[in-house]
């Protein structure tokens, strides 16, 4: 089963009880709900943006709901290989970070981002 943004989120921030214990009996229910990376990276967004978490903070804290048994990732190496990125370049979004991974795997990347052209070529 697919969770959305606001599912990963209910696990990861108080204040959201009820849609954790709807999460959990899912998880239990069906499996791990799977986390694409789309989500993944609304759901970084969000924690940044409404939540104020450095974008370091933030990869590790996904991280870590992911390596649980309620939380998998679409792609866990990809997942896990974006993550540690975001986490040792947090000048870095989530969504530069997978481009990056996706570069350092052969996939051609085209950026105008001067930054993230960079570190392609570096990678």
């Amino acid at each position: 089963m697919l969770g959305d943004a606001k599912t990963l989120i209910s696990g990861l921030v108080s204040g959201r009880e009820a849609q954790q214990r709807v999460a959990v009996a899912a998880a239990r229910e069906q499996g791990p709900l799977v986390i694409n990376e789309a989500v993944m990276a609304e759901v970084c967004w969000v924690l940044q943006r409404n939540y104020g978490i450095a974008r370091r903070d933030v990869a590790s804290i996904v991280h870590d709901a992911l390596d649980g048994n309620r939380f998998i990732a679409w792609d866990p190496e990809l997942a896990d290989s974006v993550l540690a990125r975001m986490h040792s370049m947090p000048r870095f979004a989530f969504v530069d970070c997978l481009l990056l991974e996706r570069a350092v795997a052969g996939e051609p990347v085209l950026t105008f981002d001067r930054d993230l052209a960079r570190a392609i070529e570096r990678a």
